[in-house]
């Protein structure tokens, strides 16, 4: 006995009703008609902002889940903008480990847009990958990954500068230098001697404000408009300077005296 003589009799004239397909049962999964010229578009859309072009080729659930964490992300980055002072975001980026952290975030970005665009470019809405789209998808591949690359290794360089500069204080012997014999002079005891350093000089780097005042005749006061802080590494034999902005306002000073709120450039005035 098999299954057909288990199910009810069909009336005569009247259509078999047929099972569902895996189109009507997976929304998502159905084919759309889409132009195989479309891929390309939709991967560079979906570089862009991963599950915009899951969007064009008709695929609404990747594309939600692929926008949503994006979406997340740039609703938290608004609401710290909104809700920090200025100046403090300002100080959150001297910070180092906050600058390795945004190195993070960038990493996985770029994971997150290598991901969306993989799966539209290789979607069942278009034919198999052939040999003759290896160029464009190298070209697209390029597109995502060169100027993304280009902006990590520029915020990598930024946090080696600012560790470099705020690190603490590097020791190393002082150097001392013999005097040179000038004529007439007597010899002195130690001529001819090899210099060696002192132990108890050491040298440090050394931080210091530099700051450049303007005035005028309409004016009572040099306010100072130009603050550089300047840090110098002498076993480096290196100079990093930082400009500050004269119109800054609402600044924290240091040692619990409050906040600022002028601009900063009538702090000190002469």
């Amino acid at each position: 006995m098999t299954d057909d003589s288990l199910s009810p009799p069909v009336p005569a004239g009247e259509p078999v009703a047929e099972p569902p397909s895996k189109s009507a049962q997976f929304p998502d999964r159905r084919p759309v008609n889409v132009s195989p010229r479309q891929r390309y578009v939709a991967g560079l859309l979906s570089s862009l902002v991963p599950g915009l072009g899951h969007l064009l080729i008709g695929r609404p659930r990747a594309a939600a889940l692929l926008l949503a964490p994006v979406v997340v992300a740039v609703a938290l980055i608004f609401v710290v903008v909104l809700a920090e002072p200025r100046t403090k975001l300002l100080a959150y980026f001297a910070d180092p480990d906050v600058i390795a952290a945004l190195l993070v975030a960038q990493i996985a970005f770029l994971g997150w847009r290598l991901l969306a665009v993989g799966t539209v470019v290789v979607s069942r809405a278009f034919p198999r990958l052939r040999a003759r789209d290896a160029l464009p998808l190298a070209l697209l591949l390029i597109f995502v990954i060169v100027p993304q690359a280009a902006l990590g290794a520029y915020t990598s360089l930024v946090r080696q500068e600012e560790a470099r500069i705020f690190s603490p204080s590097v020791t190393a012997p002082f150097p001392i230098f013999e005097e040179p014999d000038l004529p007439g002079a007597s010899a002195s005891p130690s001529a001819g001697a090899s210099a060696s350093p002192s132990p108890g000089i050491t040298q440090r780097r050394t931080t210091i404000m530099l700051l450049g005042m303007d005035s005028g005749p309409d004016r009572n006061t040099a306010s100072t408009d130009t603050m550089i802080v300047a840090s110098l590494d002498p076993v480096a034999e290196s100079v990093s300077m930082v400009s500050v902005p004269r119109d800054m306002v609402d600044v924290p000073l240091p040692h619990g005296l409050g906040v600022f709120h002028p601009k900063l450039n009538s702090l000190v005035s002469y």
